[in-house]
């Protein structure tokens, strides 16, 4: 969940797996994509394609590690 804000409600009831996201953490991620998909046009097709596929197979570019790079802190208060 993005927002600006730092916390949330009583009612909110959020489980344990939902986090807050920063713009900071938005910005990194959306940094190292772009960076990624520049040194991939620098490649012919043929290299773009594996490279690709590589990098697809990276456990920081599952969705799973993508939400946890942007994990600011959990929604549900300690």
């Amino acid at each position: 969940m993005y927002t600006e804000s730092a916390g949330i409600s009583n009612e909110a009831n959020p489980s344990a797996e939902m986090f807050f996201c920063n713009r900071e953490k938005m910005q990194l991620l959306w940094a190292e994509f772009i960076g990624e998909a520049r040194s991939m046009a620098k490649k012919t097709p043929l290299e773009m394609h594996g490279a690709a596929s590589a990098l697809g197979e990276e456990e920081r570019w599952t969705v799973r590690g993508i939400f946890e790079r942007l994990i600011y802190k959990p929604l549900k208060p300690t």
